[in-house]
């Protein structure tokens, strides 16, 4: 018999036949349910705590500044400047607070130079007792690290609010201008980024009555130029104006040879009324008085809240010190207010010594400017002569962007809605 020469027999005729296949045997019912239970024993991800805090790009700069002033008075060098680098840029880059999904390998992805992850380890340990950030590593396998910025630089950062869904809310969300009749809507324009009113509703009729009551050189335009001359009254009403003062600067007396009428009514028109109407002026006024209000409010928890801490941090005599070096760095300058001086003491000296708590920044700041023991400061009253009306005894007003006295009947008195000149500027 013929062999072949790897040893497996052939046919003598040359024909060549088929290995037998080899077919599956199908699973057993062991097998199958010891299959099923695996796939059903997944590993339990780690529980987020919830959507991440995010604040406004101009507060995450902010941030970004405080922590970096605070790094440079601590001279960081090498891989822990290096990790707080790669830090800031995923929680401030981001516009975040905190991050309780962060891996060493990202870090080591945004440093400059790529360190090992014990490293950066360390050093966000490291980072973490200099207070610069909070660190909380990552326990058991799979886990992911926690990473925040420091409490201590969260003064005055707001974070940004959620609706129903889940999506962050910002200024420049607003609903979806609605076409329907029965329910319209105030067009975005009529609103800045903000919320202060800078027009109102133009009703058609009012335009129509307008134009249809202009004196008869402007009714003879051609149909361009009436389109113009419509387009500069709707502006006029979008501001506040009334059709009556419309028409009474357009009814004006015109020189004998106009050759571009159009041009003489948007003249007059943009000479004449300047500014808010009497019906939007009353719509910002009231604005201006709830954004006052609440920015007044907002002033004054700020300054209770570090009057407290400063009460905590110190005794009478050492702000009893701080009044008398603060009136030796500030001569002439006499304080109204005890509180806010000490507010502002204080803030001098955690400007001057950054890195260090509020108790041990005032002290070495009454150590590095000595003053010499005295009585106290006579503080002086918040009072003086009105700026409006001359008036004695009127209160400071400190929202003013200088502070000055003005009394209480010049501050609350409203303008008037003073009617248009009547000559108009021709």
């Amino acid at each position: 018999m013929n062999r072949s020469s790897q040893g497996n027999p052939c046919p003598s005729d040359g024909s060549t036949t088929k290995p037998p296949s080899r077919r599956r045997e199908p699973a057993s019912a062991y097998t199958r349910s010891r299959n099923a239970a695996a796939r059903q024993r997944k590993r339990p991800s780690r529980p987020r705590s919830g959507p991440r805090a995010r604040i406004r790009f101009s507060d995450a700069d902010l941030l970004r500044s405080r922590v970096q002033q605070a790094a440079a008075a601590l001279k960081l060098r090498g891989a822990r400047k290096h990790v707080l680098a790669a830090a800031l840029e995923l929680l401030c880059g981001w516009s975040r607070l905190s991050d309780d999904q962060v891996r060493i390998q990202q870090l080591i992805r945004l440093c400059e130079i790529a360190h090992d992850p014990k490293t950066v380890g360390r050093a966000l340990a490291s980072l973490h007792r200099d207070e610069l950030i909070t660190y909380t590593p990552a326990r058991g396998r799979g886990a992911c690290a926690t990473l925040a910025i420091h409490p201590r630089f969260l003064d005055e950062i707001t974070e940004l609010e959620r609706d129903e869904s889940g999506r962050v809310i910002t200024f420049s969300d607003a609903a979806p201008i609605s076409l329907s009749k029965k329910n319209p809507q105030t067009p975005h324009r009529l609103r800045d980024r903000i919320g202060r009113p800078i027009g109102v509703a133009i009703n058609p009729a009012d335009v129509a009555h307008v134009l249809s009551n202009t004196p008869e050189i402007y009714r003879d335009m051609p149909c361009l130029l009436r389109g113009r001359l419509r387009a500069e009254i709707r502006r006029c009403l979008g501001r506040g104006y009334c059709p009556q003062q419309i028409l009474a600067i357009l009814a004006a007396p015109v020189p004998a040879e106009v050759k571009a009428p159009f041009k003489l009514a948007q003249y007059r028109l943009r000479q004449n009324m300047v500014g808010a109407g009497p019906r939007l002026r009353p719509l910002q006024r009231a604005w201006d008085r709830a954004h006052q209000a609440a920015v007044t409010a907002r002033d004054r928890s700020l300054r209770e809240r570090k009057t407290d801490e400063l009460v905590e941090a110190t005794t009478a005599s050492i702000r009893a010190r701080m009044l008398h070096t603060l009136l030796a760095l500030l001569p002439g300058q006499p304080f109204a207010d005890e509180t806010r001086a000490l507010v502002h003491a204080a803030r001098m000296a955690c400007r001057e010594f950054p890195g260090h708590g509020l108790r041990p920044a005032i002290q070495r700041w009454l150590h590095a400017h000595p003053a010499p023991t005295a009585t106290p400061p006579p503080a002086t009253t918040a009072e003086g002569t009105c700026l409006f009306c001359h008036a004695e005894d009127a209160p400071m007003r400190p929202e003013l962007p200088i502070a000055a006295a003005v009394c209480e009947p010049c501050w609350s008195a409203e303008m008037s809605d003073h009617p248009l000149p009547e000559e108009v500027l021709l």
